[in-house]
């Protein structure tokens, strides 16, 4: 399926980056995969600078559930085209930088029903290799609502 060599896009470029050299600005993003998915909009928007005219970048922004997954929030003016590039980047990415085997229940898909963002549940298949999910400074996080959310970045609140 198109969805399917989108994810698989989405994988390789991971790959990819990471033999063009680019693999140390990966690993230095974060040591879970919430730091490190919470610091993707700061590369976006470095890429951003560089090529002005030519990158317009999605915007991610995560929150720990109280089981210890991860709430995974993804909005692009492109609305859902790219949502299974994206999804096959999270899991690559924590394949390769965190040994993490992530399973991605969506939730919510941009422009579908009413919804003004794509959301995912992140879990690890495993569950003795939680703590490389979650953030690192987290304690006693709460539960989320997802009829409500803030963008941490832009505080624009989605609903």
């Amino acid at each position: 399926s198109v969805d399917e060599v989108f994810r698989q896009y989405g994988a390789y470029f991971v790959e990819y980056i990471m033999e063009e050299g680019y693999g140390n600005l990966l690993y230095c993003q974060g040591r879970t995969l919430m730091e490190w998915l919470k610091s993707m909009n700061a590369m976006h928007e470095h890429l951003q600078r560089s090529f002005p005219n030519k990158m317009n970048a999605p915007e991610f922004w995560c929150e720990e559930n109280d089981d210890g997954s991860l709430a995974l929030f993804y909005m692009s003016s492109r609305g859902s085209a790219w949502v299974p590039y994206a999804q096959g980047l999270v899991t690559e990415c924590a394949k390769r930088q965190f040994s993490l085997n992530i399973t991605m229940e969506l939730v919510s898909l941009q422009g579908k029903e009413g919804a003004r963002f794509t959301s995912w549940i992140v879990a690890t298949e495993n569950p003795d290799d939680l703590w490389k999910l979650r953030s690192t400074t987290a304690a006693g996080a709460t539960g989320l609502d997802f009829s409500l959310q803030e963008c941490p970045m832009t505080g624009m609140v989605i609903n």
